[in-house]
């Protein structure tokens, strides 16, 4: 998207209010900041995020970028805006809004300032490096009580102190899963700055993803590189089948449970593979109560109690989530909002298969598509077992691939691709 016919609004050009939009990028990265790390300044962050917003719309004539996903995007914005206000979670459903606006100050980020594939390129990278901070954060952060197979955690937290609020495993791993497509896209850009930042930061990711044991991660990021190899050579497809059956070996290997915490506080719940079945069904029987607006941000939380686990056994699940994003979100925002979240997420993966099928083979454009296309296969797959898009810091993620995949689009001129990057990097 061209800044120029971004300030068509205004028809006076690079007028000093669109000057001041520009400058307020570094402070984006502030807002931004305090987003995704839930504080008591998380308000100030949601506070500034209106303000930038305000002075787009003073310095362009709207407060959002022009795309075709806004007619669903605003739909769903106004759905989950009334989940928030009946929500009977008020004390977490905040953090939920909070993750939300940071994803939406990423789509307006990308989207207005992404308006080169070199700058798309430099979008990805970020996204890449912010992937990277996590990883090396996530030693520091993770509850690793999670992690079944080997305790990482005990030496971590032996020699150093846990640097936030300790998260789960799941959730710490989806922050990652997504930077790993997106690295192999700056791999396969084959420009020197972007393929050596993509092949530095696959290592930490990988390693971060193995410690980590999150076989909702290991499966998604494994069905996102079969199709990225697909995309880029159709034999790997059988591989799929192969894939899955892997993940069957795995959730027998580490198929311990996952704790979770009961009415009380004072003992471990589980939630295993298995489990989920009977989730849904709970999420399906609150949200008939409901089925148009919905039940309330985390009201599953609220008011979901299923029995789980092993005959004999009886488990009640509180402070939990349906363990499904769509489900999740349908439970949130109710008929309206899943409708069009789904709409916002398929017109962007079309977006991104054009990019694919129109351009040239070897371009940036593709190579940046087919990291977007396996970022969404990703996305999908953890989301199907997982609400770890949404209401986590992963969520950014899901914004930063639809923002990419609606500004990317297949060059006039492809010969001067490989000068535009070089400089962008500069």
């Amino acid at each position: 998207m061209d800044m120029t016919e971004l300030g068509q609004g205004t028809r006076v050009g690079m007028s000093k209010l669109q000057q001041a939009y520009r400058l307020t990028v570094p402070f984006a990265f502030l807002i931004f900041a305090l987003l995704i790390f839930p504080t008591r300044l998380t308000p100030i962050g949601m506070v500034g995020v209106l303000g930038f917003l305000a002075l787009r719309w003073v310095a362009l004539g709207t407060p959002f970028p022009k795309t075709k996903i806004n007619p669903w995007m605003l739909v769903f914005l106004a759905a989950f805006a009334f989940g928030l206000v009946v929500s009977a979670k008020q004390d977490t459903a905040w953090m939920v809004a909070s993750y939300t606006l940071a994803g939406i100050l990423a789509f307006v980020g990308i989207t207005d300032f992404a308006d080169t594939t070199a700058h798309a390129v430099t979008a990805m990278g970020v996204m890449v490096l912010i992937g990277v901070v996590f990883a090396f954060g996530a030693p520091f952060a993770a509850d690793w009580k999670g992690s079944t197979g080997f305790d990482f955690g005990a030496l971590t937290t032996h020699y150093f102190p846990q640097l936030a609020r300790p998260s789960n495993v799941n959730n710490v791993a989806g922050a990652l899963e997504v930077a790993v497509p997106f690295a192999l896209a700056l791999i396969a850009i084959n420009q020197k700055p972007w393929r050596i930042i993509g092949a530095l930061a696959l290592a930490p990711l990988l390693l971060m993803l193995l410690l980590l044991q999150s076989r909702g991660a290991w499966l998604a990021v494994a069905m996102g590189m079969v199709v990225y190899a697909t995309l880029y050579r159709r034999w790997v497809l059988p591989f799929v089948p192969l894939v899955l059956l892997g993940a069957l070996l795995l959730n027998n290997v580490f198929g311990d449970p996952l704790p979770t915490r009961d009415i009380g506080g004072d003992s471990a719940e589980v939630v295993t593979l298995g489990d989920r079945t009977q989730i849904w069904k709970e999420a399906a029987r609150l949200w008939v109560g409901s089925p148009l607006l919905g039940i309330g941000v985390n009201g599953f939380a609220a008011y979901g109690a299923p029995t789980i686990g092993e005959v004999g056994s009886t488990y009640a699940l509180v402070d939990s989530h349906a363990h499904n994003v769509v489900i999740q979100i349908a439970l949130d925002t109710g008929l309206i909002g899943v409708v069009a979240f789904l709409g916002m997420n398929v017109l962007a993966v079309l977006g991104a298969w054009q990019v694919y099928r129109r351009s040239r083979a070897g371009s940036p454009e593709r190579a940046l598509a087919i990291g977007l296309l396996a970022a969404f296969v990703v996305i999908l797959v953890h989301g199907m077992f997982d609400t770890i898009f949404w209401g986590f810091k992963a969520e950014i993620f899901l914004w930063a691939a639809l923002a990419l995949s609606l500004v990317l689009k297949v060059p006039n001129q492809a010969a001067n691709q490989s000068h535009e990057i070089r400089q962008s990097f500069i």
